[in-house]
């Protein structure tokens, strides 16, 4: 088990989250350039808790799981020397956080399950607020290729988000 306390693999701290997995340290364009190579499942440990809170219900955080994991799987590409970042660009990843079981239970029970379209894994877009309405994909990123399952649908859950501000600005003609 990758999350356990003697697990190998990095911690920046004492106490802090796992990043398991080998490290390979290069230099590219005079800066160092840390890739780090883990299964997909290990990296799912180390997002989904950073992509949604441990207190969501069970099933969302499994929908999630397998969202993420569509995601990653979808991006790997044997040609670069990295498949995704650990920021918001891609997933953000922080490392596994052994106290979050709820969300290990998520990646657990839905391991190696994707989401696909048509014989390819799905393009599985997501994000915290969406401001009240789902966007098709070719609105938010123009030449982006419709996959035809994604919808422009009201969202009335996203406003019930504490973490959702409502903003209103009034602009004269």
């Amino acid at each position: 088990d990758a999350s356990g306390k003697d697990a190998p693999g990095l911690r920046f701290s004492e106490n802090g989250n796992l990043y398991p997995g080998d490290l390979l340290l290069t230099v590219s364009g005079g800066q160092l350039q840390p890739v780090l190579t883990l299964s997909a499942e290990d990296y799912l440990l180390g997002v989904l808790p950073y992509e949604m809170s441990e207190s969501f219900p069970l099933e969302a955080l499994k929908a999630q799981a397998v969202c993420a994991r569509t995601y990653v799987l979808s991006h790997v590409d044997p040609s670069r020397s990295y498949d995704v970042v650990d920021t918001t660009n891609d997933q953000v990843f922080k490392g596994i956080d052994p106290s979050l079981t709820r969300c290990a239970e998520a990646v657990r029970s839905t391991a190696g399950v994707v989401v696909t379209w048509k014989g390819k894994l799905a393009v599985c877009y997501f994000a915290a607020s969406n401001g009240g309405q789902t966007e098709l994909i070719s609105h938010a990123w123009p030449g982006a290729a419709d996959m035809g399952c994604y919808v422009i649908k009201d969202d009335p859950y996203d406003a019930e988000n504490p973490q959702s501000l409502i903003r209103s600005h009034t602009v004269p003609k």
